[in-house]
């Protein structure tokens, strides 16, 4: 017969919460993931300019750094973010998925998210490549990519970091239908010369 919490008596054990999800958890967006250009938090998406600060739509950020310096920055609605993968082949998207699935450890990765939920754990979450584990400092090329909402971070999979190094075996991968619609984007918004890419090669690719 079932019992009636009621009936259980004032000692009875209250029920355990559950604990909140990663992506329950905001903290306010560092400045690594600012817009360089404007010295402040984004504002708007890219590509159709709505409004991203006060929507409480989740957007993208994603940036590539040469060294200290930010060469291209990105701030995505979903829809557009969305709406873009649209341009990435068959074959790609599905060697995308397996290299992220066969080079990443999930398990560690949301283990040291759910362990770090400090504002300041956010630049140790982009310090270390996802893949190689090496330092973002000792870095040439690398890329950080965060999903947000508002003027905070969601911890999901995201904030990470990728080094430079990584980039070019993720284009490695790709089709090259998708790598052209990659380098329009990126000319079309940014301008990226060919010699801008020498001596190292790297050509950001969008993740």
């Amino acid at each position: 017969m079932n019992e009636d919490p009621k009936d259980l008596g004032e000692d009875a054990p209250l029920p355990k919460e559950s604990p909140p999800s990663l992506m329950a958890v905001r903290l306010p967006i560092p400045k690594l993931f600012h817009s360089v250009e404007k010295d402040a938090p984004f504002t708007h998406c890219l590509q159709c300019q709505r409004q991203l600060i006060g929507s409480g739509e989740q957007y993208v950020i994603e940036k590539v750094f040469r060294g200290t310096e930010a060469i291209i920055e990105i701030a995505m609605c979903l829809d557009c973010r969305d709406a873009s993968g649209d341009s990435v082949s068959a074959e790609s998207a599905r060697a995308l998925q397996v290299f992220f699935e066969t080079r990443a450890d999930f398990a560690n990765r949301l283990m040291d998210l759910s362990l770090n939920s400090d504002e300041g754990s956010v630049n140790r979450w982009v310090d270390r490549c996802l893949f190689t584990g090496q330092m973002r400092d000792g870095l040439r090329e690398y890329q950080v990519v965060a999903l947000c909402q508002d003027e905070q971070i969601v911890r999901d999979f995201f904030p990470i970091m990728i080094s430079g190094s990584v980039i070019k075996e993720i284009s490695g991968v790709l089709s090259e239908q998708t790598k052209g619609w990659m380098n329009d984007f990126i000319d079309t918004h940014f301008g990226m010369p060919p010699e801008f890419c020498e001596p190292s090669g790297f050509r950001p690719v969008l993740i």
